[in-house]
């Protein structure tokens, strides 16, 4: 990986606090959690219904979705290459085995297979040789019943992304990665995985504009009526499946 890699943007010490610290106090961000986790409960019971859970949160940082899992599976583990991510990680999670290491580069996990891996805040940051490598890599330790979930949290098919993204083209700046749903499914092909549903997560959002969090929920249950609607949301949750 080159200097420059996604792999190494969080990797400087103090990271892991800054991080948790924005996510805990920006207002949008704040309520991208709380919906987040509503739909992951939703998810294990839509999911697996009683059935035991075995967790991989891949580059899980410091822990906020192995923490949200942690107390409905069997067993957790989270990896990630941040030192400071994993230090934050370890206040927050009780059960969970943390290994500090890149999973594209070695078998870090012995063999051993997952009926869940999670990947969120990864694939639409990575760089697209990364992101190709990392579904790659994740596809063989999934279960033949397995599911991989992710999030596209700069999803193209939402109107706000493409509204501030055509934004920062008239001004002249640089504005951050984005997927849209076609290019997560092309991606999850590559690896032999097929996507079988999206979760809407942001399907309303105003640039500079804060509404109370009744609003988003409800645009996002208009959001789960139709799978054609829950592409446009902003930052959807998705699940892929082996074909």
């Amino acid at each position: 990986m080159t200097t420059d890699s996604y792999v190494h943007s969080h990797k400087d010490p103090g990271k892991g606090k800054q991080y948790d610290s924005f996510y805990a106090t920006d207002p949008w961000h704040v309520y991208l959690w709380g919906r987040e986790q509503a739909v992951l409960r939703q998810l294990l019971r839509d999911q697996f219904g009683d059935r035991p859970i075995d967790l991989l949160d891949f580059a899980c940082g410091t822990g906020r979705i192995t923490s949200a899992l942690e107390p409905h599976v069997r067993s957790a583990v989270g990896v990630d290459v941040s030192p400071s991510m994993l230090a934050q990680a370890r206040e927050k999670l009780q059960r969970t085995e943390l290994v500090e290491g890149n999973l594209l580069e070695g078998d870090l996990l012995a063999g051993r297979r997952f009926n869940l891996i999670t990947a969120f805040r990864f694939f639409v940051n990575a760089e697209p040789g990364l992101r190709l490598a990392a579904i790659k890599a994740l596809a063989p330790l999934l279960t033949e019943d397995g599911c991989l979930v992710f999030n596209n949290h700069q999803n193209l098919g939402s109107a706000y992304i493409q509204i501030t993204k055509a934004y920062a083209r008239l001004k002249g700046f640089k504005f951050a990665n984005t997927l849209s749903i076609a290019e997560c499914e092309t991606l999850c092909a590559a690896a032999g995985l097929r996507i079988t549903r999206i979760y809407p997560v942001a399907m309303f959002h105003l640039p500079r504009l804060h509404f109370p969090p009744a609003v988003y929920r409800a645009a996002d249950a208009v959001g789960a009526w139709s799978p054609a609607f829950a592409r446009h949301a902003e930052c959807p949750i998705i699940v892929a499946r082996r074909t």
